[in-house]
């Protein structure tokens, strides 16, 4: 996994890097992550095999793959786009700035009408846009909380309070 575009790298001893490692069974795929469409066509222009993922932040807080064709790039490369930070490293849970505390009442109202938790809720909004949440923590509730979220269904108006919510 490349993590984080670098400027002054050399794409073609890169990819030839990454090449010599999927042949030498090293690695099996090869992944990036923060990409922008154009960082990823132009690694992908080098390689012979495909990229298999771009794993991005996103979240309620974050979310710029959506508006710079990020999001919609990813869908079409993999259908499933990893999103991480699906809590904005606890800034939704815990957050006193205005944007967190405004997302945090919609959460809130939301959770509140599915039975379920402000957590829950945040987590359901990146299902419901067709991401897969990478959950990096190893508390098993918050595992439960993620895991349980795939059955929250939200509401197409749920989902837009909620994106307008952040902006």
């Amino acid at each position: 996994m490349l993590e984080h575009y670098d400027p002054l790298y050399t794409v073609e001893e890169t990819a030839s890097a990454l090449i010599k490692l999927l042949r030498s069974g090293k690695i099996k795929n090869i992944g990036v992550s923060n990409f922008n469409v154009f960082q990823h066509r132009l690694l992908a222009s080098h390689l012979s095999q495909p990229i298999v993922t771009n794993h991005i932040e996103l979240n309620l807080l974050q979310s710029s793959a959506i508006d710079d064709g990020r999001l919609d790039f990813i869908k079409e490369q993999y259908s499933k786009p990893m999103a991480f930070a699906p809590l904005a490293g606890g800034r939704i849970l815990n957050g006193k700035d205005a944007k967190a505390v405004k997302v945090r009442k919609v959460l809130t109202d939301i959770a509140k009408k599915h039975s379920v938790n402000v957590e829950q809720v945040a987590v359901a909004w990146l299902y419901k846009l067709g991401a897969l949440p990478i959950i990096g923590s190893p508390d098993k509730k918050r595992i439960k909380n993620a895991a349980s979220a795939y059955a929250i269904k939200l509401s197409n108006e749920e989902w837009y309070k909620l994106y307008n919510a952040a902006k």
